[in-house]
């Protein structure tokens, strides 16, 4: 299925973002893993973890081997290549369908201009889970986040969502319907007790409509100035009451938190994560934090 953000429009605006100083929060909460699919640049500068550090995980996108130069590549991670927009400071990973199914990695912080030719039909959701299937074990984490987290990403229809996460050994615990369509979900491992949550990539008009909403504003207390539309769709979700009662409630149970998205939600769940780990009291680290419970406990399957 092919969900396709086209972003044309790219105000280069920005707003100071006064940073609120990080807490002596140890009992919270954070992100353990980030794995994003097709998402576009989201700040400037880097969004980084609180202390300045990478994010664990990865940020994949899809290319192609072909004569032109370094490839095919998807167009979405693309679309602010020549804007005051930065990929977030993580590992990158550009999967290829034939051959290795690594066609070029880059470490933290590196995201080198590539000569390529950019594809619409390389940012289809279902070729990212294809791909994920080909690399090896080394990747497990994120391969497991795919096919439990990532392929469910995008519907509401629950049978759906707890089906597949049974079909790997997982539970459906927590979901969150906000508006019409921006669906998110919780999964948990009925043993390791692991979570995996997902947000929902760009599906309707309105969704397009907050990517090309390309101003720089402040964001979770943070230096770095974030995309306004990426903003506004990940506090739309947070502070929905579907996601406060069914989602954000049960978070304290997890022994750990992996976030993914695909496209739009990969832009989200990476502003999720970097204010999560900011831990410095602000709104929206307020509206977004949680306690961890001292006894990781199982959640009750939905």
């Amino acid at each position: 299925m092919l969900r396709v953000s086209l972003i044309s429009l790219v105000l280069p605006f920005s707003v100071d973002a006064a940073r609120i100083g990080r807490q002596n929060t140890s009992s919270y909460g954070g992100v353990t893993e980030l794995f994003t699919f097709g998402a576009p640049h989201v700040s400037h500068p880097a969004a980084t973890r609180g202390d300045g550090g990478c994010f664990n995980g990865y940020r994949f996108t899809n290319g192609q081997r072909t004569g032109w130069y370094d490839g095919d590549e998807d167009i979405v991670p693309t679309i602010f290549t020549f804007s005051k927009y930065n990929m977030p400071d993580i590992k990158s990973i550009m999967l290829a369908d034939t051959g290795n199914p690594v066609k070029d990695n880059w470490e933290c912080g590196d995201d080198p201009f590539k000569v390529n030719r950019r594809r619409v039909k390389l940012h289809d959701m279902g070729l990212y889970l294809s791909n994920m299937e080909k690399l090896p074990d080394t990747y497990a984490n994120a391969k497991v986040a795919a096919k439990v987290g990532l392929k469910s990403s995008y519907t509401s229809n629950l049978d759906e969502v707890r089906q597949n996460a049974q079909d790997h050994g997982w539970n459906l615990v927590g979901s969150a319907l906000a508006g019409e369509e921006d669906v998110s979900h919780l999964v948990q491992h009925p043993n390791s007790l692991k979570c995996i949550l997902s947000f929902e990539g760009s599906v309707s008009f309105r969704d397009w409509v907050a990517n090309a909403v390309a101003i720089r504003t402040d964001f979770c207390g943070l230096t770095q100035g974030f995309h306004l539309g990426f903003r506004n769709e990940l506090r739309r979700m947070v502070t929905s009451s579907a996601f406060k009662s069914n989602v954000h409630s049960k978070l304290s149970k997890c022994s750990s938190v992996t976030v993914v998205g695909h496209s739009l939600g990969g832009a989200v769940a990476t502003l999720f994560a970097a204010c999560v780990d900011a831990q410095n009291g602000s709104d929206d680290f307020q509206s977004m934090s949680w306690i961890k419970d001292s006894n990781p406990s199982l959640i009750s399957s939905m």
